[in-house]
């Protein structure tokens, strides 16, 4: 069965301009949204860094570790997608992640820039951490969660 990694491989090459949007680059970019992305990606809006650039630096700071037990390998789909024409020159920005163990609150969003025209806002969901756990159980007997 092909997966994402397969789709950076057979179509990595077609850039957004070529080839639009679709459901695949969809579920890679909320994937991304899963990468912590502090002091590389910047929260303003004005500024952004590519993703290429952004691999880039977390793999020098040796900041691309797998997560805990339960999460995808993430990292390796940054480092393949930075790698493909198709995503390289995305650009990312407005990134903000906050997390406390102690309420519990778990929120991330980040911006990935197709063009001056196009963006994609990922905003992701809890992960395998205490307060991404408290959050879950919260959300099975709440309306609502501060997160949301």
């Amino acid at each position: 069965m092909a997966n994402v990694f397969d789709y950076l491989s057979w179509r990595g090459d077609l850039r957004f301009e070529k080839d639009g949007f679709n459901e695949v680059d969809n579920l890679i970019f909320a994937c991304l949204s899963y990468i912590n992305y502090e002091s590389v990606v910047p929260a303003a809006p004005s500024s952004g860094v590519t993703l290429a650039r952004a691999a880039a630096l977390l793999k020098s700071d040796n900041r691309l570790k797998q997560g805990g037990v339960l999460m995808p390998p993430y990292p390796e789909l940054l480092i393949k997608a930075a790698e493909s024409d198709r995503f390289r020159d995305v650009l990312l920005s407005c990134y903000v992640s906050r997390m406390d163990d102690t309420i519990p609150n778990q929120f991330a969003a980040v911006i990935f820039s197709l063009s001056t025209r196009e963006h994609y806002v990922a905003f992701r969901g809890t992960d395998d951490n205490l307060a991404g756990w408290k959050e879950d159980f919260l959300m099975s007997f709440k309306d609502a969660v501060l997160a949301q």
